[in-house]
């Protein structure tokens, strides 16, 4: 069965500074292209399909891709304008392959901010998909987490927390991460529902309706987000 992979990077970088975090250059190359490269490196997905912010973004890349890569990798990629916030960016792409591809397939989603993603990430969530299992990609809650009742908030650098807290069981805690594959079908159907209903969600695992199979990775799947971040992954690069 063929496989898509939907890459995000319409997001406003708004914790980033003024600068586009996907656009930014670690080692010459833009942040998006090491999750591009990496999702094409392992020969599983026949198209791809990113999902941009604006046209100078699209440009951008654009120009970057055709420097770098042959017409036939090119014209496997489709550029999707992306919406305001990530669900609306996902369900974007769905549409375009729902329109215009064969829907007989499997859907990896992955935000263009995380270019640590490896060759054999993938490959894990590739053989533990089924038509009727989800794979998502997600790592185990190592620290003490409290639940904080934001209404105790001073401002967003100085949070009080009063008698209102809950410490939750990390036995039981997983943090999500990208790429999330689900059986396209369902999950547009999934997609198409909740938006219908106007429910809010920032992850694809939460509206999918079947079961799903945490792959574990106990790799760094750094997700840029601060400016520090860069520094962090031009570090490991190096």
């Amino acid at each position: 069965m063929q496989r898509y992979a939907i890459i995000l990077i319409a997001g406003q970088s708004q914790r980033f500074g003024k600068e586009d975090k996907c656009l930014t250059r670690v080692r010459g190359y833009p942040v998006a292209f090491y999750s591009f490269e990496t999702f094409r490196r392992t020969d599983v997905f026949c198209h791809y399909f990113f999902v941009h912010r604006d046209d100078f973004q699209k440009q951008i890349l654009e120009n970057f891709f055709q420097d770098y890569y042959s017409s036939e990798i090119l014209s496997q990629i489709t550029w999707v304008l992306g919406g305001k916030e990530r669900m609306f960016s996902v369900h974007g792409a769905l549409q375009v392959i729902h329109k215009q591809f064969s829907g007989e397939a499997f859907v990896f989603i992955h935000d263009g901010a995380r270019p640590m993603i490896t060759d054999e990430n993938i490959h894990d969530l590739n053989v533990s998909l089924s038509v009727e299992r989800g794979a998502v990609l997600a790592h185990r809650a190592i620290d003490t987490i409290m639940a904080v009742d934001m209404a105790e908030n001073i401002d967003e650098k100085d949070i009080t927390v009063r008698n209102r807290r809950r410490y939750l069981e990390r036995t039981k805690l997983w943090i999500i991460e990208t790429p999330q594959a689900f059986y396209f079908p369902q999950l547009f159907k999934n997609y198409c529902t909740a938006l219908w209903g106007k429910r809010r969600f920032t992850d694809d695992s939460s509206i999918f309706s079947g079961t799903i199979k945490l792959v574990e990775n106990r790799g760094l799947n750094l997700k840029i987000t601060y400016p520090e971040d860069i520094n962090l992954f031009e570090k490991i690069c190096s």
